[in-house]
């Protein structure tokens, strides 16, 4: 899968980027604020956004309609180590395909990806079986300052 990662603690960035790609075999693109995302969500396709939610320039969830602007139909990958119900209920109104709340268990991050790339990975579009290029494109990280 390609990812765009929105992370903007450094440490926790350059290790979920080696994760994803190293051991996990994903491209991944990883940026350290909102802006930023929107902006690559705009020069590239991407199947999913790892989002933190408390950036440097703004709530995460803040930028999941102007990063849905440009890939409607993203999975988006809410991630948070300040969790409260009005957050939570706040982020999944804007329709996040999961909410995680750190520190979280690597395999339930990997699980969930995995099931997200399955599901966007193969399309039922008249009854054909279509492989995303994605999928197949060579795996890297690209870390944007």
């Amino acid at each position: 899968m390609k990812i765009l990662l929105v992370e903007d603690d450094e440490e926790f960035s350059s290790f979920m980027g080696d994760l994803l790609v190293q051991h996990w075999g994903h491209e991944v693109t990883a940026v350290f604020t909102g802006k930023s995302a929107v902006q690559k969500a705009g020069e590239s396709h991407y199947d999913l956004v790892l989002l933190d939610i408390f950036l440097l320039d703004g709530l995460g969830h803040e930028f999941i309609e102007p990063i849905r602007a440009h890939s409607p139909g993203i999975n988006i990958i809410a991630m948070t180590g300040h969790n409260s119900p009005d957050l939570e209920l706040t982020v999944r109104a804007k329709g996040v395909s999961y909410y995680m709340i750190k520190p979280f268990e690597l395999a339930s991050l990997k699980t969930v990806i995995e099931h997200l790339a399955t599901k966007s990975s193969i399309q039922d579009t008249k009854g054909e079986r279509t492989i995303c290029p994605s999928a197949i494109a060579p795996k890297r990280v690209t870390r944007i300052a």
